[in-house]
């Protein structure tokens, strides 16, 4: 399958680079704890299938 762009992701990433370029001084790093938060989600949430149609309870 051939993966197919969303209409507004370029220009969402154009607008995104331009603001790091432009406010570098922004960007923060994640803490390590919420790294860690995080990959925790990701392993319990397991195999998503993008593609599956929502059930009843999630529309």
């Amino acid at each position: 399958m051939r993966f197919q762009q969303h209409p507004a992701l370029g220009a969402f990433l154009a607008f995104l680079a331009h603001d790091i370029a432009s406010h570098p001084e922004r960007l923060a790093s994640l803490s390590g704890d919420l790294l860690a938060s995080m990959e925790k989600a990701a392993r319990e949430a397991g195999d998503i299938d993008l593609d599956a149609p929502l059930s009843a309870d999630d529309e």
